[in-house]
């Protein structure tokens, strides 16, 4: 039913030829047995009877055998474009099956991403200094709370711009949206920034102050 390697398409394309040569061939016929009883050296009344003969039995054995190649033809035709059917809903299916695939693989890069980044970024090496005098390294204010926050604010983004796409509003409200996301997530990096602990001050150089 399904033609994988083209293989049935190729039979059926030169099985249409060969009826089409054959079909041409037939039309030729009869003109060409007209054309042969107008030649002069056949102009006898026995001759042209017999002609005469020939290109009526020759007429009907010709649209016969014309009738049954067109037949042959239709048939080929209505099985060609069952294959190209058959074909083209086994690709639809296999297209379908990988958009689903795609969009499984692309709800678990969203829900994953988020946390990664964050894994990443409180990984930073001046994220983890431990306190001045101490060998413990303090939680900043900023940690937990952005575990929760950046998941919830990237599956909202997620979320609208698949919404504002399924809707096809304007363009003002995905870039409004966009907008507000990017003013929260720069709102949480700054206080994420500003709760790192702080390195102690070490001053290269000569001293400012004059030695006793």
């Amino acid at each position: 039913m399904f033609d994988q390697s083209f293989d049935r398409s190729k039979d059926y394309f030169v099985a249409l030829q060969l009826l089409r040569i054959v079909d041409e061939w037939l039309d030729e016929i009869v003109p060409s047995l007209k054309e042969l009883r107008m030649k002069p050296g056949l102009t006898h009344t026995e001759a042209e009877e017999n002609l005469d003969a020939a290109i009526r039995f020759m007429t009907g054995r010709a649209g016969a055998v014309q009738n049954r190649v067109r037949r042959k033809v239709e048939q080929i035709n209505s099985l060609r474009d069952g294959l190209f059917s058959a074909t083209s809903l086994r690709e639809s299916t296999k297209a379908m099956a990988l958009n689903q695939a795609i969009y499984v693989f692309t709800v678990v890069t969203v829900l994953f991403t988020p946390v990664s980044f964050l894994a990443t970024f409180w990984a930073l090496p001046f994220l983890n200094n431990p306190k001045e005098g101490s060998g413990v390294v303090s939680e900043p204010s900023a940690f937990r709370n952005s575990f929760i926050v950046m998941p919830l604010l990237t599956y909202a983004l997620v979320i609208g711009v698949a919404w504002a796409v399924g809707k096809r509003n304007s363009g003002r409200a995905l870039l409004d949206l966009l907008r507000e996301y990017w003013g929260k997530s720069w709102s949480l990096m700054r206080s994420a920034w500003t709760s790192r602990p702080q390195l102690p001050w070490r001053y290269r150089g000569s001293s400012p102050y004059p030695e006793a």
